[in-house]
């Protein structure tokens, strides 16, 4: 992930990138390794290498957390099950401020419906919602039970939104702070998930209905979207298991001849991460796939796309310009 944003984000030199580490100790360690030029000699070569900064999680979390382990080893809190992270892949040169401005000037929440009964309904990501509905101080029949905000994967968080959903009291739990209702939430916790479901519940609020903090949002139901921008043969090409339509993006890309319309359905929503998996690469045939990443507004991939820069992202540059713009 870092590598790749050392090559390929344009403005990398204006970007502070954080690292969070578990210890003290790994928080010595690690910057011991950057400071040897021994073995970080194959980054000298970069023009702009990456403004890291390191943290110790300790150092970082609210007091709740700090008193319930140390800054000496903080691995302790896995026992809450909620540490998650996904893997990251810059896909092509991107100027990355100018890709959160595009954004922020038109974001879309997405959901999706699986009646109770769909045998795409996944007991999984239908629990991490409810739980995460719960943290803050929702349900999720506040929405519609066969709703779960699990789509989408441009996972771009605005700090204001998160520190009005840390702040905001629970009605389920009044006593209770948000951080504490997050360890014990008796699920998987994902935090894209709880900033939707936030963002969503905000706009059903009246007191909240119009805060340009939130109107600039859309909710929007991604197959409803994907068939009105008409997609419906692309849609059609999706496997029987897909019960996240953005998990197997590449499928639509079967139906050829709807590749610039995919496209322009990327740009106006502003989705500019993709989900990847290595059995995606064989998939569509190679110039298909290779057109496709130089056209789309895509910066990223979320998970799986350690196959990307060997077997396909060479070649495609080879074949011609990748797009630069998001508009």
């Amino acid at each position: 992930m870092l590598h790749s944003m050392a090559c390929l984000v344009s403005d990398i030199e204006t970007i502070d990138v954080a690292i969070i580490l578990s210890s003290t100790n790994e928080v010595n360690e690690l910057r011991k390794l950057l400071d040897d030029s021994s073995v970080t000699k194959n980054s000298t070569h970069l023009r702009n290498p990456p403004r890291i900064t390191l943290h110790n999680l300790y150092d970082i979390a609210p007091p709740s957390i700090q008193n319930i382990t140390n800054p000496e080893d903080t691995t302790d809190l896995l026992r809450f099950k909620k540490y998650k992270y996904y893997e990251g892949f810059v896909l092509r040169p991107v100027a990355f401020k100018e890709m959160v401005q595009q954004w922020a000037s038109g974001p879309v929440i997405w959901y999706e419906t699986w009646p109770v009964d769909s045998p795409l309904r996944s007991d999984w990501i239908v629990a991490i919602n409810e739980a995460c509905a719960h943290t803050l101080g929702r349900t999720m029949e506040n929405f519609g039970v066969s709703m779960t905000f699990w789509e989408g994967y441009t996972w771009i968080l605005e700090k204001e939104i998160v520190m009005d959903m840390v702040n905001s009291p629970s009605r389920l739990e009044p006593g209770v702070e948000f951080w504490i209702r997050l360890l014990n939430a008796p699920s998987d916790i994902f935090e894209s998930c709880l900033f939707k479901i936030h963002i969503a519940g905000r706009k059903q609020e009246q007191s909240s209905s119009t805060s340009a903090l939130y109107t600039k949002y859309k909710v929007q139901n991604m197959k409803d979207a994907l068939l009105d921008f008409g997609l419906e043969a692309a849609y059609n090409r999706l496997p029987a298991k897909a019960d996240v339509i953005y998990e197997w993006f590449f499928y639509m890309l079967q139906e050829e001849r709807l590749q610039d319309l995919l496209i322009e359905f990327l740009r106006q929503h502003k989705d500019f991460f993709v989900h990847f998996k290595p059995e995606f690469i064989d998939l569509v045939d190679r110039n298909i796939l290779e057109s496709f990443l130089r056209k789309a507004p895509l910066a990223m991939t979320v998970c799986g796309a350690n196959t990307l820069p060997v077997d396909v992202i060479p070649s495609a540059q080879l074949k011609g310009a990748w797009n630069m713009t998001y508009m």
